[in-house]
């Protein structure tokens, strides 16, 4: 069975975070989509407790056989930022490997969750070759105009 990154993503929105796929196409784009979703919950009420994001450079790029890369944060100030977001990231890692993923993670605040492909990339079939028409004696082209 192939994991699925959307039920990862809801437990992890469960568990109180912005959780989001295909976020923008860089990582200030994912940023931003990811403070709309915060400024959101907060006016609902929620207290999120940080981010997790992949955007569609990270998309194309899995898409094409690589790892799915996955941004983080906490949502906390300076100075217990890093230590809060290895904190999340941990989560994060926990909930992955909970669905099935391989994930590889140097355990700090500077490098981004990469989930491991499950399946090698798919190779296109070559093109195809031409073969000539053959039509049997008597018969006329359609749409020539003869």
């Amino acid at each position: 069975m192939i994991p699925d990154v959307a039920a990862a993503f809801a437990e992890l929105r469960r568990r109180g975070l912005i959780a989001l796929r295909n976020a923008g196409y860089t990582q200030g784009d994912g940023w931003a989509d990811v403070a709309e979703h915060r400024h959101r919950a907060e006016l609902a009420g929620h207290k999120p407790r940080g981010g997790v994001f992949y955007h569609g450079q990270d998309a194309a790029r899995a898409r094409e056989g690589g790892p799915l890369y996955l941004a983080f944060g906490a949502f906390v100030d300076d100075p217990d930022h890093d230590a809060a977001s290895v904190a999340l990231a941990h989560e994060v890692v926990e909930v992955l490997q909970a669905h099935g993923f391989t994930v590889v993670w140097d355990g700090t605040a500077g490098q981004r969750i990469a989930i491991q492909p499950t399946t090698p990339p798919v190779t296109p079939p070559p093109p195809a070759k031409s073969l000539p028409i053959v039509r049997k004696a008597g018969t006329k082209q359609r749409g020539s105009g003869g």
